[in-house]
């Protein structure tokens, strides 16, 4: 039986060339295509961007909706309020509500300044009497204690407003919220003006049934 001898050194040689052909068309195929889609000539560069390779990927050919994706996630607060931004609903009672607490953080900022002029002749020796007395004397004691009286009662309205604003709020919480304000304002001037003790507490009785409402709201159940 004859034998026959393979010339190993002549087979090693084929594969190593057809291995190199393969090699150097796969980097003609990317020359070509880095050409076509990053061309260097500036006349068609503008053009040949915009071709892209087709794929199925959701995030190659739908650059946005891959953005969104990952965005999403860090932003959806912030995207869900700028959408209910402009329309009717929880987010427009949200920022309703903040209106009525900044008003009642101005009244008791006003309070400050009033209590600072009161002070003055006394502490600054600014406006006083020509007996060197201080003509607000009287009124200075009332003005101190509606403050203080600010830090009391109407804790318990700015803890629910908010309590309200990370809830559902319904318009009836906006209304509550504005009638504890308007009382609270009223409450001052009569404090502050008069010496009038039962008409002061009938005032104060608007704003604890308005807190009371704003409290009775903050416990129901969200729809």
């Amino acid at each position: 039986m004859a034998r026959y001898e393979v010339d190993t050194s002549a087979l090693r040689m084929v594969v190593i060339d057809a291995c190199e052909g393969m090699t150097r068309l796969a980097a003609v195929r990317r020359s070509a295509r880095s050409r076509l889609m990053f061309p260097r000539d500036r006349k068609t560069k503008g053009l040949a961007r915009r071709i892209r390779p087709v794929s199925n990927d959701v995030s190659t050919t739908c650059p946005q909706a891959s953005s969104d994706r990952r965005l999403r996630p860090i932003f959806a607060p912030f995207l869900a309020r700028r959408s209910e931004r402009f329309l009717p609903g929880a987010a427009m009672m949200t920022n309703a509500l903040l209106v009525p607490m900044a008003a009642h953080v101005a009244l008791t900022a006003t309070l400050y300044v009033l209590l600072t002029v009161a002070r003055a002749p006394a502490i600054w020796e600014i406006g006083r009497s020509p007996d060197g007395s201080n003509p607000m004397a009287k009124i200075e004691p009332r003005i101190s204690a509606n403050l203080s009286n600010q830090f009391e009662w109407p804790l318990f309205f700015h803890v629910a407003c908010l309590v309200l604003a990370l809830s559902d709020a319904r318009p009836a919480a906006l209304v509550l919220a504005w009638v504890f304000v308007a009382g609270r304002v009223l409450h001052s001037l009569v404090q502050i003006l008069t010496t009038n003790v039962r008409l002061r507490g009938i005032v104060f009785t608007i704003n604890f049934a308005a807190v009371l409402g704003l409290w009775w709201l903050a416990m129901q159940p969200v729809d």
